[in-house]
């Protein structure tokens, strides 16, 4: 048995051709132990995608807010598995998006400040 209060979710994104996934397992509490959490969407859905981060006190963490033609909102963090391949891997699902090096330095400074940057489609 894990830590038997190891309340932190842990998150995976997985890809393919068709759109994304996030599976996420969180601390439900003591009786009901960790609730398994999924969420998906259509890369055809996707409207817009804007990197920024989020101040964290000492650290920044990196993120991408996927919004869908729904008005949806999904929003991913580089502490997430998978992280890196979506990185890679996007502009090959949305035709068009920038990849991490075109946008990667708008957004990580000045560091704690949020920076957002549209990634899709591009401007």
């Amino acid at each position: 048995m894990r830590f038997l209060f190891d309340t932190k979710p842990r998150w995976r994104i997985v890809l393919d051709a068709n759109g994304m996934k996030m599976h996420g397992s969180v601390w439900s509490g003591l009786l009901r132990g960790r609730s398994e959490i999924r969420e998906s969407f259509a890369w055809n859905d996707v409207k817009q995608v804007v990197a920024f981060k989020r101040d964290c006190y000492a650290i920044d963490s990196m993120r991408i807010l996927f919004q869908l033609r729904t008005g949806q909102l999904h929003e991913v963090y580089e502490d997430m598995e998978g992280f890196t391949e979506l990185m890679e891997k996007l502009p090959a699902y949305l035709p068009g998006a920038l990849r991490m090096e075109e946008w990667f330095i708008a957004v990580a400074f000045p560091a704690f400040a949020p920076c957002p940057t549209q990634i899709y489609p591009r401007i």
